[in-house]
């Protein structure tokens, strides 16, 4: 931060969290670093910000856009 001048944009910004994390804790963090809590929802380039497990059905568009 100090050497570019960058900030990070909370505005834009979303947090994910594991299944592990209870809902006290993820409220509080959330609150206190002031960001949202952005678990399965939006994009990022284009693709879903939570993948999870099925990450082949998520990416199986790929295989198949560069055949055509």
């Amino acid at each position: 931060v100090l050497a570019y001048g960058q900030l990070i944009n909370l505005e834009k910004s979303k947090i994910a969290y594991s299944k592990n994390v209870g809902g006290a804790v993820r409220n509080l963090i959330t609150s206190f670093l002031g960001v949202r809590d952005g678990m399965g929802s939006g994009k990022y380039l284009g693709f879903p910000s939570i993948i999870g497990r099925n990450w082949r059905v998520v990416f199986k568009f790929i295989k198949y856009k560069s055949v055509e």
